[in-house]
């Protein structure tokens, strides 16, 4: 098949085919729409664009973001379908990369080591004393 296939997530049950052709046809062109409405927390589709350029536009125009149709209330999730990394020879960031990006991110930026957030948030949960005092010292610091 040709073109770039897309996932699309966080779709109401309500969703139609037609509405998410419109919203996709504001980024390139659409080849195919394939809605499912089985999960129970939501729907997803896949949306077929003609090109890279167009699915990476959708990607950045669409992704996180609020759809502005009526019906398409949550912020989306849009990405490249599973697969589509290889087919097209691109390299997929692994999931620990990505978390190693971001903890480096988060050191870079000053902000807490994970585990010393949920270590924080543990102590705090179990018993209240120094909670208050500890968290007070992280806004403080942050």
């Amino acid at each position: 098949p040709s073109g770039i296939k897309l996932f699309v997530g966080r779709l109401p049950h309500e969703v139609t085919e037609q509405q998410l052709r419109s919203l996709f046809q504001g980024v390139g062109e659409v080849k195919e729409v394939f809605v499912i409405n089985q999960a129970p927390q939501g729907g997803c589709a896949f949306v077929r664009l003609a090109t890279v350029e167009q699915a990476h536009r959708a990607i950045q125009e669409l992704h996180d973001k609020p759809a502005p149709t009526q019906a398409l209330y949550t912020p989306l999730q849009v990405t490249l379908a599973k697969g589509e990394f290889q087919r097209l020879g691109l390299e997929e960031t692994s999931l620990e990369a990505r978390k190693q990006e971001l903890q480096h991110f988060a050191l870079s930026a000053g902000l807490l080591p994970v585990r010393d957030l949920i270590d924080l948030v543990k102590d705090g949960l179990r018993s209240s004393s120094g909670f208050k005092q500890k968290w007070m010292s992280f806004c403080e610091w942050s």
